[in-house]
């Protein structure tokens, strides 16, 4: 299938189904949950790649539905703390070890959500409310670098704004303009490097339809569901997912 084999053309589609579906319903967190099905197929480059490719194509799809709702004002610390970050991500995205970046991805994952998800039972209003707007500079810059190493820097900016208490609405009025940012900026960045392999660039032609599609279910229940079940769903998931990665790719 596209030059895929089996096993791959199914984590593809695996993951494109269930993180266009989430992508949909909260407008970040695709990257999380794709990931967990395509670092197990293809190289941690071709996953980064994947995951932005991917994560902009669904931005751009839901634009329509959100462009009168994105508040970039709120968005320009986390914007400019993601440029400054970013640069040092794709460096340790060509440096390290491809295990060590796994591990790292899947510990951060964990760790992070497990912090959103007691944060959400102990302080549903939000641990994170009164923190002064530097600290939104420096959660651009991590997520930055998260999104250099392995494409989800969407995820950090997106899980601090249900710390802060955030509601839906809001919440997707800054995801919408960081993810279109991050993604926009690494999909630019690999295409003027040659990056992306054959495989890579098949899986990503196997996948978009199937996103596109989930995520016109994911964007019907966002007015039906609340956010808080959105977010524990997201943070379940993405936990387990990498824990289980990290101890699958530990050297």
């Amino acid at each position: 299938m596209l030059g895929l084999d089996m096993t791959q053309a199914v984590l593809v589609l695996a993951g494109a189904a269930i993180g266009g579906a989430v992508f949909g319903m909260i407008g970040f967190a695709f990257g999380v949950i794709a990931s967990l099905f395509w670092h197990h197929a293809f190289e941690a480059a071709d996953v980064v790649f994947l995951v932005v490719g991917g994560a902009l194509v669904l931005n751009l799809g839901m634009l329509p539905r959100f462009a009168g709702e994105i508040d970039w004002r709120r968005a320009t610390p986390y914007l400019v703390g993601a440029t400054a970050g970013l640069p040092f991500g794709l460096w340790a995205l060509y440096t390290l070890d491809v295990s060590i970046i796994r591990v790292f991805v899947g510990l951060l994952l964990a760790c992070y959500c497990l912090f959103a998800l007691l944060t959400y039972r102990f302080n549903p209003a939000g641990i994170a409310r009164g923190a002064p707007p530097s600290v939104d500079y420096l959660i651009g810059v991590i997520g930055g670098v998260v999104g250099g190493i392995c494409g989800l820097g969407p995820l950090v900016p997106g899980i601090w704004y249900g710390l802060r208490g955030l509601g839906k609405g809001e919440q997707r009025a800054l995801s919408q303009p960081v993810g279109l940012y991050l993604q926009g900026v690494m999909l630019l960045w690999f295409l003027a490097h040659g990056s992306p392999g054959h495989t890579a660039v098949a899986a990503f032609a196997l996948a978009v339809p199937v996103m596109l599609a989930t995520s016109c279910l994911g964007l019907y229940l966002f007015d039906r569901i609340a956010v808080s079940t959105f977010q524990k769903a997201v943070a379940v998931m993405a936990m387990l997912g990498g824990a289980y990665l990290a101890v699958r790719s530990w050297p």
